[in-house]
Protein backbone atom coordinates (compact mmCIF):
# COMPACT_ATOMS: atom_id res chain seq x y z
CA UNK A 1 0.00 0.00 0.00
CA UNK A 2 1.26 3.67 -1.03
CA UNK A 3 0.05 7.25 0.18
CA UNK A 4 -0.17 8.41 -3.61
CA UNK A 5 -2.72 8.47 -5.44
CA UNK A 6 -2.90 8.89 -9.67
CA UNK A 7 -4.58 12.02 -10.40
CA UNK A 8 -5.73 12.25 -13.64
CA UNK A 9 -7.40 15.48 -15.58
CA UNK A 10 -8.06 16.94 -18.61
CA UNK A 11 -7.36 20.37 -19.01
CA UNK A 12 -8.71 22.77 -21.67
CA UNK A 13 -7.17 25.50 -22.93
CA UNK A 14 -8.30 28.22 -24.90
CA UNK A 15 -5.23 30.79 -27.05
CA UNK A 16 -6.95 34.45 -26.83
CA UNK A 17 -6.64 36.61 -29.96
CA UNK A 18 -3.92 39.05 -29.34
CA UNK A 19 -5.03 43.06 -29.40
CA UNK A 20 -5.63 44.39 -32.97
CA UNK A 21 -3.20 47.26 -32.81
CA UNK A 22 -3.65 50.58 -35.43
CA UNK A 23 -2.11 53.68 -35.80
CA UNK A 24 -4.26 56.74 -36.77
CA UNK A 25 -3.64 60.97 -36.98
CA UNK A 26 -6.42 63.40 -35.68
CA UNK A 27 -6.81 65.34 -38.95
CA UNK A 28 -9.73 67.07 -37.67
CA UNK A 29 -8.16 69.25 -35.53
CA UNK A 30 -5.34 70.48 -37.85
CA UNK A 31 -5.68 73.89 -38.91
CA UNK A 32 -4.47 73.74 -42.65
CA UNK A 33 -3.32 77.81 -42.63
CA UNK A 34 -1.02 76.83 -40.21
CA UNK A 35 -0.25 73.35 -41.78
CA UNK A 36 0.50 75.46 -45.44
CA UNK A 37 2.12 78.07 -43.99
CA UNK A 38 4.50 75.38 -42.18
CA UNK A 39 5.16 73.51 -45.61
CA UNK A 40 5.66 76.80 -47.52
CA UNK A 41 8.46 78.07 -45.52
CA UNK A 42 9.82 74.65 -45.25
CA UNK A 43 12.89 73.26 -47.75
CA UNK A 44 10.10 72.26 -50.62
CA UNK A 45 9.88 75.93 -50.97
CA UNK A 46 13.53 77.00 -49.98
CA UNK A 47 15.49 74.45 -51.31
CA UNK A 48 14.18 71.67 -53.50
CA UNK A 49 15.32 68.12 -54.57
CA UNK A 50 16.45 68.48 -58.19
CA UNK A 51 16.12 65.24 -58.86
CA UNK A 52 12.52 63.50 -59.30
CA UNK A 53 13.23 60.54 -57.16
CA UNK A 54 14.84 62.98 -54.35
CA UNK A 55 12.30 65.94 -54.25
CA UNK A 56 9.83 62.71 -54.15
CA UNK A 57 12.11 61.60 -50.94
CA UNK A 58 12.08 65.35 -49.53
CA UNK A 59 8.49 65.47 -50.36
CA UNK A 60 7.03 62.67 -48.16
CA UNK A 61 10.09 63.61 -45.66
CA UNK A 62 9.09 67.49 -45.36
CA UNK A 63 5.36 66.68 -45.26
CA UNK A 64 5.67 63.70 -42.28
CA UNK A 65 7.73 66.02 -40.26
CA UNK A 66 4.94 69.13 -40.72
CA UNK A 67 2.10 66.07 -39.77
CA UNK A 68 3.82 65.20 -36.69
CA UNK A 69 3.95 68.93 -35.27
CA UNK A 70 0.46 69.44 -35.78
CA UNK A 71 -1.40 65.69 -35.65
CA UNK A 72 0.92 63.36 -33.84
CA UNK A 73 0.53 59.44 -34.40
CA UNK A 74 -1.61 58.36 -32.23
CA UNK A 75 -1.71 54.46 -31.65
CA UNK A 76 -4.22 52.37 -30.01
CA UNK A 77 -5.84 48.83 -29.77
CA UNK A 78 -8.87 47.11 -29.29
CA UNK A 79 -10.24 43.56 -28.71
CA UNK A 80 -10.35 41.29 -31.79
CA UNK A 81 -14.25 40.84 -32.46
CA UNK A 82 -15.76 37.99 -30.55
CA UNK A 83 -16.25 34.50 -33.01
CA UNK A 84 -20.12 34.94 -32.90
CA UNK A 85 -19.90 37.82 -35.35
CA UNK A 86 -17.98 35.84 -38.17
CA UNK A 87 -21.40 34.06 -38.73
CA UNK A 88 -23.39 37.59 -39.20
CA UNK A 89 -24.05 38.97 -42.29
CA UNK A 90 -22.20 42.11 -43.28
CA UNK A 91 -25.90 43.80 -43.36
CA UNK A 92 -26.23 42.77 -39.70
CA UNK A 93 -22.79 43.61 -38.38
CA UNK A 94 -23.99 47.54 -40.19
CA UNK A 95 -26.55 47.30 -38.16
CA UNK A 96 -25.03 46.84 -34.80
CA UNK A 97 -22.69 49.55 -35.15
CA UNK A 98 -25.40 51.83 -36.23
CA UNK A 99 -27.80 50.43 -33.18
CA UNK A 100 -24.43 51.18 -30.82
CA UNK A 101 -23.17 54.24 -32.37
CA UNK A 102 -27.28 55.69 -31.47
CA UNK A 103 -27.27 54.18 -28.24
CA UNK A 104 -23.59 56.50 -27.11
CA UNK A 105 -24.90 59.19 -29.18
CA UNK A 106 -27.96 59.33 -26.74
CA UNK A 107 -26.16 57.95 -23.61
CA UNK A 108 -23.69 61.06 -23.94
CA UNK A 109 -26.54 63.79 -24.91
CA UNK A 110 -29.59 62.22 -23.57
CA UNK A 111 -31.64 63.90 -26.52
CA UNK A 112 -34.03 61.23 -28.57
CA UNK A 113 -34.51 63.65 -31.68
CA UNK A 114 -30.69 62.76 -32.41
CA UNK A 115 -31.62 58.73 -32.80
CA UNK A 116 -33.89 59.38 -35.99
Amino acid sequence: MSDHRLVIANITTGCSKPNVEYSWRKLRDVDAAQFEAALRQSELFTHPANATDEFAEQLARVVTSQLDKVAPVRHSSRRPPKPISKWLSTEAVAAKRERRRLERRWLSTGDDRMIV
